[in-house]
Parts: C-alpha cells; structure tokens; sequence
C-alpha cells in the first residue's frame, strides 16, 4: 500500500463526491472528531475545503490500519488511504473506508483555541493564537472571503488596462506629513516604514504607464486601540491619468466596489452562508454629500461641526444614518473635503483659494470609511506652494517635488484598507477578526 499511495494524487475532501463510489482516493488533513461504536469507529478528516467521514468497520479494515486508528488524537494531522463508499447516514452521503492510516504529525497539548468552535474563543485569545484560530471555520471563511476581494480587486482592475506595481516600504521621509511614522535605522541614516504608496503611484502616472495599482502593506505610528484602526494594514491602491475631475476617480471606485462584491458572492457563496452573510450589490450611483452640504444641514442631520472641520467617527456614522434614511443605502461618498484635512498633494476646487476646498473625498461603508482619495495636483508651481502653505519645506521634498517640473498629467486615485472593507462587509465587530496578524499598539506578536 505504500507504494500505491506515492502513485495517487491527493484530492480535497470538496473533490470527492458520489461519482467517485468504489475509487481509491488520497485525503490530507486534521482530525477533526472521533468516535468509537462497539464494531464501528469513525474519524472526521478536515481539509481546507471541508470534512468527509472516515468509517472504520472491525472486520473490514486490517490490524494495521485499527492500530493507527487508535493512536490518533483530535487535531492531529494524518494521511488516509482508502475507497469512497457510499452512506447516507454520513455527511454528504459518502465515506472513506481506510487501507492505510499514517499520522504526520501528532497533536502533543491541549490546543488554546477549540477548532470544533463549540465555544466562541476571547479575542484576544484567538489573536494571541492566531496559527490554530485559523482552523475554526469563521476564521477561514473570513480569510477565503479576504481572498476574493482581492481577487475581485485585481480582475477588475486589469480588465481595465491597469498594471500591477510595486512599491518601496522603506522610506526617506513621510508621504502625507505628520508624525505617523515608525522610524527605521536604515544603514547610517534614518528611514521610516511607508505610511503610504502615494508619491509612488504617482512616479509612475509621471513615467506614462497611466493607469496602476498596487496591494501592499502600509504603516501608520498612530497612538489608537479602536475597533477600526490598525498599525499595519493591506492597502489597495489605485491612481490613473488624463481624468478631468474628482468625479472621474468616484465613478471608477463605486464600479470597483460593485465589481468586488459581485466577484465575492459568486465565489464564496458557502462561506457567506456560514457567516450568515447576504451580499447584496449596491444600486448605482452611491449617494453624494459635500461638506459645504453637511455643513449646511447639520441640525437636519443630528451633528455639531463647524465650518472647516472635518467629521469625526460619531458624526461620520451619522451622517451614513442620514443618508441610510434619504436613500436606503449603505454606502455614500464623502466630497469637497476642506484643504485644512487633506494632504499637501490634493486638488483645490479652486486653485486660488489654498484653504478652501479640495477635489478629494472618502468613501463610506455602513458608518465607516473605506476609501480615501482624490484628485492630485499636477502643476508643479501650484504644488510647491500648496506644500508651503501646509507648512512644509519644499526642500524636504526635493526627491518628489522635482519630477513635476518634466510634464504630468491630470490624475488622481484611491486607497482601499481590505481588512476594514472586509469588517464592513460580514459586519464583523472588530477589525482585528478581519486580520490575518494583527500588528496593534501591543501586539509584535506572533
């Protein structure tokens, strides 16, 4: 049997169905259940993909193969050889009926989070834990899910000519000013980790590939432990050229949305429904609300802001009620931010007012923002003095600033943070559950 099993292909247990009764199949995977009944004993393998019955009967399986069944133990990792029969008392109808049992590896301890999930572990516990939390199925569903959104992110993008880039995440100075930086000692001077792929982007709308996007990790020093925040995250970038306003980048991003959802329900369908999660894909266009808007019809709205403020998360959240109200929507775009709350780079409605508004905008999801972006400024002169009137040296941007003196079209984009679009999507309560490992202010680890 040693030698047959070299020649056999391992399948997932989803591969294996009523059409292969009485074929001799390969399974990888964990012992999920066991369980002895007198003549009878069972095992549950689980794979990625799902579990299928492993049955046991005395006088049907070798001495060899019911002595391997009983030294295993739950969550040990096995391979099995055998033939499917069919059972309707089994899941899916069939079952495996062993001619080699081997152990790969045994489970030694007591393991910190239960994969059978009879019991929802601590977040923290399951964070702390994350190498075995990710055998519970909700942990794997929301990962395969995250898959798909990326996924759903690049197709869409490269059916429509887009390139693929990537990035330094290793930097000489801050992308959008602040002091939101980890430094890194880089030889012998100082560097910081990349809060941003935005300079860069647009290095290469400067070099004419036109139309980029990149998915990668970015870097933010912020002093917070919220339900929505993280210290590094997955960002999914996009910038294009030859656009004419902000209102170009919105209509791209809200078909990129409604791309992604539809790319997530079509493929991960199982996995929404263990969640019990229903996708549904937004109507377009997403409602509109600048701030010059909100401003105006604060008290219909229920907030207190002044004039020149930007929202902070209690009236983000209700404005998205109040448009949730007007249009029974769960998304809207945030537009004409003031100047005063946006980088240095962004567009001003009017470029004679420096402290007015600006052609940027956020995109929010269920109360939450999802998506920031905007038009950039693409004129060299008008840029310098946007950057001295944030307060900044141009010389200290020298290595950006420069390459606006060589030609630049009109351009612009948007970053998306996958682990908060994924957090909105399956209502998750806590960003960190939409997290693969978690890098907060106290967690290095693991």
């Amino acid at each position: 049997m040693e030698e047959i099993g070299k020649n056999i292909e391992r399948k997932t247990t989803i591969e294996i169905g009523k059409e292969n009764l009485g074929e001799i199949v390969r399974l990888c995977g964990f012992v999920s259940y066991i369980r002895e009944l007198g003549e009878v004993s069972f095992f549950v393998l689980r794979d990625r993909e799902g579990e299928i019955q492993i049955t046991l009967h005395r006088n049907e399986v070798s001495d060899e193969v019911f002595k391997a069944f009983k030294d295993l133990n739950r969550e040990s990792v096995v391979e099995v050889i055998g033939k499917v029969r069919g059972d309707e008392r089994a899941p899916r109808g069939i079952e495996i009926i062993p001619e080699q049992i081997k152990i790969l590896s045994k489970c030694l301890d007591l393991l910190p989070v239960d994969p059978a999930e009879r019991k929802e572990p601590p977040l923290d516990v399951a964070i702390d834990n994350r190498p075995i939390d990710l055998r519970r199925k909700k942990m794997k569903c929301i990962i395969l899910i995250q898959d798909a959104i990326l996924e759903g992110f690049r197709r869409y993008l490269r059916g429509k000519g887009f390139v693929e880039i990537n990035t330094p995440k290793i930097i000489a100075s801050g992308t959008e000013g602040g002091a939101e930086l980890f430094p890194v000692q880089y030889f012998d001077k100082l560097a910081y980790l990349a809060q941003s792929p935005q300079f860069y982007k647009q290095f290469a709308i400067i070099g004419g590939l036109e139309k980029v996007y990149e998915i990668g990790h970015v870097f933010r020093a912020e002093e917070h432990h919220t339900t929505r925040h993280l210290n590094e995250y997955e960002s999914m970038d996009v910038e294009f050229a030859f656009i004419k306003d902000e209102f170009d980048i919105i209509n791209l991003a809200e078909e990129l949305i409604c791309s992604i959802l539809e790319y997530v329900k079509d493929t991960r369908n199982e996995e929404l429904k263990f969640l019990g999660v229903e996708v549904e894909i937004p109507k377009r266009p997403f409602p509109r609300i600048s701030f010059p808007e909100i401003y105006e019809k604060k008290e219909e709205i229920g907030i207190e802001i002044k004039e020149g403020e930007d929202l902070n998360a209690e009236n983000e959240r209700k404005v998205g009620d109040y448009i949730k109200k007007k249009y029974n929507h769960d998304f809207y775009f945030l537009t004409k931010f003031p100047l005063a709350v946006r980088p240095a780079y962004t567009m001003p409605d009017d470029p004679e007012n420096l402290n007015g508004y600006s052609r940027g905008f956020d995109l929010i999801y269920k109360g939450i923002e999802i998506i920031t972006g905007g038009q950039r400024i693409h004129d060299y002169d008008l840029l310098v003095k946007a950057f001295k009137n944030k307060g900044y040296n141009p010389d200290d941007f020298e290595y950006y600033l420069k390459f606006f003196r060589y030609g630049v079209p009109p351009h612009g984009g948007f970053a998306i943070g996958l682990e908060r679009l994924t957090k909105q999507l399956l209502n998750l309560p806590n960003i960190r559950e939409a997290t693969f490992l978690v890098r907060d202010k106290t967690r290095l680890f693991p």
